[in-house]
């Protein structure tokens, strides 16, 4: 399926750059995924979540955030070691 690692890297590091972009933004505005979600309840705002549950979320996010950010910069520095390049 790839030519060569090089092709395989740079998938995986734009997945990786996508997966924190979209973290990132749920940091900022984490109830994004209830405004995305929210129409498939009949009665949205009745099961809308708590702003503790929007707070945890924001939490979740920025560990992932900073976890991903790690293993992109790890990913990046591991460039120069890969056979081929």
């Amino acid at each position: 399926m790839f030519e060569s690692l090089d092709s395989l890297y740079f998938v995986l590091l734009a997945l990786l750059v996508a997966a924190n972009l979209f973290f990132l933004v749920n940091i900022v505005h984490p109830r994004l995924s209830w405004v995305l979600t929210k129409w498939q309840y009949r009665d949205p705002e009745a099961v809308e979540p708590s702003r503790v549950v929007f707070e945890l979320r924001r939490v979740k996010y920025t560990v992932l955030f900073i976890v991903f950010t790690v293993g992109t910069v790890t990913l990046w520095n591991v460039r120069d070691g890969l056979p081929g390049s």
